[in-house]
């Protein structure tokens, strides 16, 4: 109750009116609601105004009034009501026009007069900042948006190729760069340098949510001050959208210049061959960096460009992709995770871009594919800049890391595993230096202390230059600081509950079970295998082979074609796909979301459960559409685990997470009571995690393995993971 004396009085601070109480920076409103007080705004809405009306009739608020001086002056402090005001005394009103100020209603303050002059209140201006902030932040979840954008850098490009820059340096070098989220609000980046010479491969890492995608979008959107803007950027997202358009179309739409180019020809073409005078005749409009090119300079672009040549082009990386000529006339949003995300690398690999980055490009990729774009980045003539959660796909791809911490980009030479290294070795070096210059500050610090303390005499007379010199020593010393001070711990930590006990400890048994969607084609074949509490289970196996259907099979959502399945009836189960996102409501805070998907759940419930997964502080009251990739799997996670599930099947847990994370999800299924299935490509994970394997193959063949080269082996044959 203090807590709402106290945000009341905070609404007294420069007081305009009982908006101020509804929808000011802290509105009292929504804490009545939140605290059962009243049950909905409009009941939230009328309290308020009993509590202004209050307010004036004790000479607190007015015309003339301030509010905390007011107070002082009634009595030195607010009282709070003994019980909520009696609203029932108040007629419900609903929403009066006057007061949409933000959805086109009219404005209290509007312009009544014909003065010219609009006057908003402190509250409406408060709001008005607020939604504004919120519009903003906003664009960072909102995927038509970041296209907008993507569009509006396209110019920028065109019109340096245009002005004959094309042929500059290749190299990127640029000082002093500060970088502050899409509000304005944070400053991640604060002098830093970007340094990415050519040809080389970058790994960038940090933290979840510390600003590696907002820095790939910066660059691609041409954002940083002092960008080459001659060089062609392409920028493949963690997330693929699925659309209409078919597989071939995205990879040959993905080279953005060349369908600008095409479509331009088309026009040039149609105006000459019907004799027009005026391009705006033939219909449509060029780009507007276009605007001035002649038909011969649009040849010779699209002779740069090899349009003549486009087509072949995309099948053959497609089919390298493993992508059969069917599938390549199939809409994108017919497929699969995977196979989107390998659209979206055809693109890349298509249009062959000056600066390639890359953000979470294994995500649901499987193991020969990652090999096969392990292969390809080797072998890549340019820049390429990664982030990706995967440490071995970072030691296998990059010749450079750059780590992006406190504010600054700090580069080191060699793969992640070179980077642990130096890091550590930096770590030791800075630690003994530290302590030597301890040890001798403590040494002179003695000497000095005792001569102070030392009776006099003719020894202590003949330390007097001794004593000065080492007092300027220490005066002058350029104290180290104790690297371990430095160091930033890490604070994640993600903690599964402990589901209790069951009477039997066996929670799936699975019996020469098969599986077909049709008689002609089986996916499972005589699958036998067991799951128990306490067990970690990875699942091995190319894209399409079943691993998705059988864990359908074994959660009873497919029916089994031959065999038996057995579950345990009284387990709980619970499912993290690869897909969580799509589960998340991105307008939602993640208190909301949960409560949402639990409605019983009590807040303070929710806050402690989702901080178990990192998700404190300021993130939890953050629209989930403003966290990061890593953060919003926090809170799938903290969905996903709400119930104290027995059975926790993963799939693909670590897609979106970071380095950090991934080794904080190690721990804490190793520590889990219950049992775990997962799926995944990373390989560390997968190692670090799973006791035994279940391997996969075409053709329904299926393995349990106790050793990963074992299941890797059965499910990949001769490919060389």
């Amino acid at each position: 109750m203090e807590y709402v004396a106290g945000v009341l009085e905070g609404c007294l601070d420069g007081y305009s009116g009982v908006d101020d109480l509804i929808e000011g920076d802290d509105p009292l409103g929504e804490l009545l609601i939140g605290y059962g007080v009243v049950e909905d705004e409009d009941a939230a809405a009328n309290l308020c105004r009993a509590i202004d009306h209050a307010l004036v009739a004790a000479g607190l608020v007015g015309a003339e009034v301030d509010g905390r001086e007011a107070a002082k002056a009634a009595g030195g402090e607010l009282k709070l009501l003994a019980q909520p005001a009696g609203i029932e005394h108040f007629e419900v009103q609903k929403a009066d026009k006057r007061w949409d100020m933000l959805d086109g209603g009219m404005d209290k303050n509007a312009d009544l007069d014909g003065t010219g002059e609009v006057k908003m209140s402190k509250s409406a201006q408060r709001k008005a900042a607020k939604a504004a902030k919120n519009k903003e932040a906003f664009r960072r979840f909102n995927p038509e948006a970041d296209e907008e954008e993507e569009l509006e850098a396209l110019p920028i490009y065109l019109d340096a190729v245009n002005e004959g820059k094309g042929s500059g340096p290749k190299d990127v070098v640029i000082h002093g760069y500060d970088m502050f989220t899409p509000d304005g609000g944070t400053q991640l980046l604060a002098d830093a340098t970007l340094r990415f010479p050519c040809g080389r491969r970058f790994g960038l890492v940090g933290r979840n949510g510390i600003g590696k995608t907002t820095l790939l979008k910066r660059i691609a959107q041409y954002q940083v001050p002092g960008f080459p803007e001659h060089l062609k950027i392409l920028h493949v997202k963690q997330e693929v959208k699925g659309t209409d358009a078919t597989v071939l179309e995205t990879v040959l739409d993905s080279d953005v210049e060349l369908k600008l180019l095409r479509e331009q020809k088309d026009r040039l073409e149609k105006m000459e061959n019907e004799g027009l005078s005026d391009i705006k005749e033939v219909g449509g409009a060029a780009h507007a960096s276009l605007e001035g090119l002649g038909l011969g300079e649009i040849y010779a672009r699209l002779e740069q460009v090899d349009s003549s040549t486009a087509e072949s082009r995309a099948a053959e990386i497609l089919s390298g992709l493993l992508f059969p000529p069917e599938m390549q006339k199939a809409p994108t949003k017919q497929l699969s995770g995977g196979w989107r995300m390998r659209v979206a690398l055809a693109c890349s690999l298509f249009v062959a871009p000056d600066i390639l980055l890359l953000d979470e490009p294994t995500n649901h990729l499987d193991f020969p594919a990652v090999l096969w774009l392990e292969s390809y980045l080797q072998s890549y003539p340019k820049t390429v800049l990664v982030v990706s959660h995967d440490r071995q796909f970072l030691n296998e791809v990059t010749t450079d890391i750059v780590l992006f911490e406190k504010k600054q980009l700090k580069y080191y030479k060699g793969n992640f595993d070179a980077f642990l290294s130096c890091r550590e070795d930096a770590f030791l070096a800075d630690k003994r230096a530290y302590e030597s210059q301890q040890m001798e500050i403590k040494h002179l610090e003695e000497y000095i202390f005792t001569y102070y303390h030392e009776k006099h005499g003719s020894s202590r007379s003949a330390k007097v230059k001794q004593v000065a010199s080492k007092e300027k020593i220490l005066e002058k010393m350029e104290r180290l600081k104790d690297p371990a001070d430095e160091l930033e711990l890490s604070t994640v930590q993600l903690s599964f509950p402990d589901p209790g006990k069951l009477r039997k400890s066996n929670l799936i048994q699975l019996d020469e079970v098969c599986f077909g969607y049709s008689k002609e084609v089986q996916l499972l074949q005589a699958v036998t295998a067991q799951i128990e509490m306490g067990g970690r289970v990875g699942m091995l196996g190319g894209n399409g082979v079943g691993k998705t259907t059988l864990i359908k099979v074994i959660l009873g959502e497919n029916t089994a074609l031959g065999g038996k399945v057995w579950r345990n009836a009284g387990m709980r189960v619970t499912i993290f796909t690869q897909h969580h996102t799509d589960q998340l409501d991105l307008y939602a805070t993640p208190i909301e979301h949960v409560r949402k998907c639990f409605p019983k759940a009590e807040e303070p419930e929710v806050r402690a459960h989702i901080g178990k997964f990192g998700i404190v502080d300021d993130l939890q009251l953050l629209q989930i559409g403003n966290l990061s990739g890593g953060q919003k799997s926090r809170v799938a996670f903290a969905v996903a685990t709400w119930q104290c599930p027995h059975l926790l099947v993963l799939d693909e847990p670590t897609n979106h997470l970071d380095l950090e994370t991934i080794e904080a999800l190690i721990e804490g299924v190793k520590s889990f009571p219950g049992a775990v299935l997962l799926v995944s490509h990373d390989r560390h994970f997968l190692k670090g995690v799973a006791q035994e394997y279940w391997a996969l193959k075409p053709g329904g063949g299926f393995l349990v393995a106790q050793e990963f080269e074992d299941a890797k082996r059965f499910a990949y044959g001769d490919v060389g993971v």
